[in-house]
């Protein structure tokens, strides 16, 4: 078993040491994006959230969008960014909803005795309206 654990080990530092460092920032960030970049579009939601850390215990926050009900259009993209450099920051969570959702409950919570500050973006697309057809106009189009 022992050998096991070891292969395991060397074969995960192996891998990590051949990575560039956007790949490694990205392994072990504490960030949260999830997104379909071609339909987010419109802002709806943008929020700076901040709890002070406590001795000895973990902060635990949770976020709803929208806090009642649906809302009228999906999510697109979801952008959640510690604010906390250096891997002494949060860690975000979707734990419902999300992309592509009407609606989106996001957990935060902080390493012991580490603080909260995340910056919260949530996206929509609005619908582009179809172009307006004059009547002469309206005679070439044809729906297959």
């Amino acid at each position: 078993m022992l050998k096991f654990v070891i292969i395991v080990i060397v074969a995960a530092s192996v891998q990590l040491s051949n990575s560039n460092p956007a790949q490694l920032r990205a392994a072990f960030s504490n960030n949260l994006f999830e997104c379909d970049p071609s339909r987010a579009n419109v802002v709806v939601l943008q929020r700076i959230l901040q709890k002070q850390g406590r001795p000895r215990a973990y902060i635990e926050e949770a976020l709803q969008f929208p806090r009642i009900g649906l809302f009228p259009r999906p999510i697109t993209c979801i952008a959640v960014e510690d604010l906390n450099r250096g891997g002494k920051g949060g860690y975000p969570e979707i734990v419902a909803g999300g992309v592509y959702y009407n609606s989106v409950t996001l957990s935060f919570k902080s390493q012991l005795e580490g603080s909260l500050e995340f910056s919260i973006l949530i996206y929509t697309d609005i619908p582009r309206p179809l172009p307006y057809l004059g009547s002469s106009q309206a005679q070439n189009v044809s729906f297959h």
